[in-house]
């Protein structure tokens, strides 16, 4: 097993628990549940069960006839100057609330056989940027960055740009996205049209000095182009998890948001037509 360890920080608030709801725990089953999500959208090329068996053989899991063991551990330790506070869930919203972990810096650790290992690290790097952890992170929280591997002994935080998240695609998923000079975003280079959610662009938004100020305006913007393309429209309709995607970054001293657009899975009996897509008028407001 090859041993791998991270510095990371904390960008914005985390809202992620343990058994204890009231107190926020950076835990490493979060962790490892976000790289499996996005292990699983880099993967549009695969049949449902082709999916299933590769995940599994990665992450674990039950298969036919017995329970397969996961390719790797992850363990989360040395939390340095975290700092608890209650915070703003939703931003444009004072009435909701809750403890967060709004900064510190901590270690992932993960031990893993070796010839995973390339795709564990930059699925983790992947994860700190596409995502984040806890709730809200499809809307900027649980965002965390993550350092030069620290064995190196180089504590620079690498400049993210679309070059950058590419060279960590192509080493999860080979060959299947490309960027766009024209359009300025990494796209899927064929779309399969499978139906589960996969990755179909990604774009970097425009420099915002404040992270609290970037929040604001997703969470605004999200409840401005509200429609079924960025979630579930009004409470009386159905629990459905925005395929539109907004995470954050830090460059220098500067906040970015990275927009990933999933391919939507609608409800069932739910059916909008394109003209109902407000995600390209949220997006656009964000770049």
């Amino acid at each position: 097993m090859n041993t791998i360890v991270f510095e990371c920080e904390t960008i914005t608030p985390m809202f992620c628990y343990g058994a204890d709801q009231t107190k926020p725990e950076i835990r490493a089953a979060s962790i490892k549940g976000a790289m499996r999500f996005w292990w699983r959208a880099l993967h549009p090329d695969l049949d449902i069960e082709t999916l299933r068996k590769k995940e599994t053989e990665i992450f674990g899991g039950a298969g036919d006839s017995e329970a397969t063991r996961s390719s790797f551990t992850v363990r989360v330790s040395n939390l340095v100057n975290i700092s608890e506070v209650t915070e703003k869930l939703v931003p444009h919203k004072e009435n909701i609330r809750a403890r967060s972990i709004k900064s510190g810096s901590f270690k992932v650790s993960f031990d893993c056989i070796s010839e995973r290992q390339d795709t564990i690290e930059s699925l983790f790097y992947l994860t700190s940027i596409l995502g984040g952890i806890g709730k809200r992170s499809r809307r900027g929280m649980g965002g965390f960055r993550v350092k030069k591997e620290s064995s190196n002994n180089d504590n620079n935080y690498p400049n993210i740009d679309l070059n950058y998240i590419l060279n960590h695609v192509n080493v999860v998923a080979q060959g299947l996205y490309k960027v766009s000079s024209s359009e300025d975003k990494i796209k899927i280079d064929s779309d399969p049209n499978k139906k589960y959610p996969y990755i179909l662009t990604i774009q970097i938004g425009r420099a915002i000095a404040k992270a609290s100020d970037l929040l604001k305006d997703i969470s605004e913007l999200s409840h401005k182009h509200n429609c079924w393309y960025t979630g579930s429209p009004t409470r009386n309709d159905p629990r459905f998890a925005s395929p539109l995607y907004i995470s954050a970054i830090k460059n220098g001293s500067s906040f970015y948001p990275i927009i990933t657009a999933l391919k939507p899975k609608f409800p069932p009996g739910i059916t909008p037509g394109p003209n109902e897509d407000k995600s390209g008028l949220y997006a656009g407001e964000l770049i």
